[in-house]
């Protein structure tokens, strides 16, 4: 696993415009362990959590090429699309609005395809990064009908270099009341997520 998407959810950390969008740009929140998904609604992940920074990737982990993985249910459109912003620096924006609003990137639609999600995961063909400048890799979803999305990852062949552990460190001079709150938000937030499970350590 390459890149995980993440799911919005009441409570969770960070703006929920950083997760999933539609396209008019509204944020799109998980309802139970799932995005619902209806026809008319596409899903977006060109944001600042879910988009895949092709050359960041393939220049400084040798990633040369991606599958998408998706599981649910439903019949959707699956469209690997990638955005380019002309005159900007290879600095990830932090896209908090849609780059829509902005006018100011290029969208490039690399592959269109139709799929019926099963709770087994499906996977798209490969998108080669080699043949792609600087950019941001993104699928949009549009449903065919009522559904929804259970997961969905980017993969690739390529071994890991190193398992990747993260570890957050509070440093501070007696401050005990403001650092045991602090912690308490960081546990409940953030080391309480399954998806973070043995891969973030706290030290204070």
């Amino acid at each position: 696993e390459l890149q995980r998407v993440l799911f919005f959810h009441p409570g969770r950390y960070g703006p929920a415009g950083f997760y999933v969008r539609d396209e008019e740009g509204e944020s799109v929140e998980r309802s139970g362990e799932a995005l619902a998904l209806a026809p008319g609604r596409d899903l977006s992940t060109l944001t600042f959590y879910n988009a895949l920074c092709v050359h960041k990737w393939r220049e400084c982990a040798g990633v040369d090429s991606v599958r998408l993985r998706l599981a649910g249910e439903g019949r959707v459109k699956v469209s690997c699309l990638l955005a380019t912003i002309p005159g900007l620096s290879r600095k990830l924006p932090r896209l908090e609005k849609p780059l829509q609003e902005t006018g100011t990137f290029v969208q490039t639609c690399l592959s269109e395809t139709v799929i019926d999600l099963d709770s087994e995961e499906t996977e798209l063909a490969p998108v080669e990064l080699g043949s792609l400048g600087e950019g941001l890799l993104y699928f949009l979803l549009s449903p065919e009908g009522p559904g929804q999305l259970l997961s969905a990852r980017w993969v690739t062949d390529r071994e890991p270099a190193r398992q990747v552990k993260l570890g957050l460190v509070i440093t501070h001079f007696n401050r005990q009341a403001q650092v045991r709150a602090a912690a308490a938000r960081i546990r409940e937030q953030l080391l309480s997520d399954p998806e973070f499970d043995g891969r973030i350590t706290l030290t204070i």
